[in-house]
């Protein structure tokens, strides 16, 4: 299973401080709403923007997974870990676990 295509873009709801990520213009991805708590306000928008970009962060990630792999013969290795492609990565390797995590991979 793949996440939804298409940019994601932010739209702020018409009352409210709300927002929700909008895939192919009309597509709601996520709602995100306004939090108050006792000691902090969480800002809504910086939670919508850091959810909209969630696509091209995970596209970033994969692109440097594997960088050095052009004509490496399938000697493909993470640059973080060092671990060959198709190995899998090292426990702890952030870029190996952030795209199992977005791919739901276990």
């Amino acid at each position: 299973m793949t996440h939804t295509s298409g940019e994601w873009v932010i739209r702020k709801a018409k009352s409210g401080n709300d927002y929700a990520i909008v895939a192919g213009g009309y597509l709601i991805v996520a709602e995100v709403f306004e939090q108050i708590g006792e000691d902090t306000v969480i800002d809504p928008k910086a939670n919508a923007r850091l959810i909209s970009a969630a696509p091209e962060m995970l596209e970033a990630l994969k692109a440097v997974e594997y960088p050095f792999s052009e004509g490496m013969h399938d000697k493909q290795r993470c640059y973080l870990c060092h671990m060959l492609k198709g190995t899998g990565h090292k426990r702890g390797c952030k870029v190996g676990d952030a795209i199992a995590k977005a791919e739901a991979q276990p």
